[in-house]
């Protein structure tokens, strides 16, 4: 007799959670459902006789029951089930799968405006960390160099390359043909310019001390 509950350790990024859709989707037809998902591992149980959808959604609520609530009540609504939340406002969902029903019923975003509003949610707590991992480079970078510091400069590599995921992700987070603000696109290409400068600069700093020693 086989193992009725299992663990994945598997992640995916914000910006790929329609793949991890369709991962968790396989899942279930391969007789696995999803009891807990999350950032970093996903629990399942046996479960044959049912296949499921799931949806992903990110919703900061914080700790306000009331607005989680009412939140899952609308997911409800649309006959989809509350399975969990991690505690950085991802929540999961299922529905028994019915092949004989259209696509459409699996869709939560029937429309593109509610659709570019969720993106938007995960976009605009990103583009608040990009920046302040963005002035925190420069600084360590600032440090490094004054202060011959190594640790700083492991650290402006790290929060440069971690700038540019981000960039990257909220890049990937917009729809094919959405209208990016003039503004959005000015940030976006001076983050860009400032972390491929300060990654220049820390490997500059490196070839430096690589010369001296």
């Amino acid at each position: 007799m086989g193992k009725a509950t299992k663990i994945i350790n598997k992640v995916f990024t914000a910006w790929n959670y329609d793949k991890e859709e369709d991962f968790l989707f396989n899942q279930s037809l391969n007789g696995w459902e999803l009891i807990r998902g999350g950032c970093f591992y996903s629990k399942y149980n046996r479960n044959n006789e049912k296949v499921f959808k799931y949806k992903v959604d990110f919703n900061p609520l914080g700790k306000d029951f009331n607005k989680k609530r009412l939140y899952v009540d609308i997911f409800e609504d649309q006959g989809w089930e509350y399975i969990n939340s991690t505690f950085n406002g991802w929540h999961y969902f299922k529905k028994e799968y019915r092949p004989e029903l259209p696509e459409e019923e699996y869709d939560v975003y029937t429309d593109r405006t509610s659709l570019i509003e969720m993106r938007n949610r995960w976009v605009k707590i990103s583009r608040v960390i990009q920046i302040a991992m963005l002035l925190f480079s420069i600084c360590f970078l600032i440090i490094a160099t004054n202060g011959h510091n190594k640790g700083m400069l492991i650290n402006a590599l790290l929060y440069s390359f971690g700038n540019l995921l981000l960039l990257f992700g909220i890049s990937k987070m917009r729809l094919e043909d959405e209208e990016v603000s003039q503004t959005r696109k000015i940030i976006n290409i001076l983050s860009l310019i400032i972390s491929i400068a300060v990654i220049v600069g820390c490997i500059m700093i490196i070839l430096f001390y690589l010369y001296k020693s």
